[in-house]
């Protein structure tokens, strides 16, 4: 199983699916935010991929610059065939991540962090 991560968050491959985990203490934002986008692409290179599932569990707020983040993951998940991605969170996090990625080419679920086996099952089909 390929994986990326750090002390704060992980990326891995599972059955085509990359699934990002990010705990509560993950920060959102500064140098730590560009090492997840690296991360990241680099697992898009993969041509095994085709689906995203992201696990958002941080309690920090989402910033400007955090959401712009998403959204680049967003575009360029399309642009090397992911056509399903899975938000998982709660409340406004939850809101605000399913706008961000939800780009023409990728079919947009959102999950309550109660339901990841769901979000997971939804993003292998």
């Amino acid at each position: 199983m390929a994986t990326q991560k750090s002390a704060d968050w992980e990326f891995y491959v599972d059955d085509g699916v990359i699934i990002g985990e990010f705990p509560e203490a993950t920060k959102l934002t500064g140098p730590e935010s560009d090492k997840m986008v690296e991360a990241f692409t680099d697992l898009l290179e993969r041509p095994d991929t085709h689906a995203h599932v992201t696990i958002l569990r941080s309690s920090e707020p989402y910033s400007r610059e955090g959401q712009e983040n998403l959204r680049q993951s967003a575009l360029a998940s399309v642009d090397h065939g992911v056509a399903r991605w899975a938000v998982v969170a709660d409340g406004t996090k939850q809101l605000t991540m399913k706008t961000k990625v939800d780009v023409e080419g990728i079919t947009v679920e959102a999950f309550d962090l109660a339901d990841v086996d769901g979000a997971i099952e939804w993003a292998r089909e």
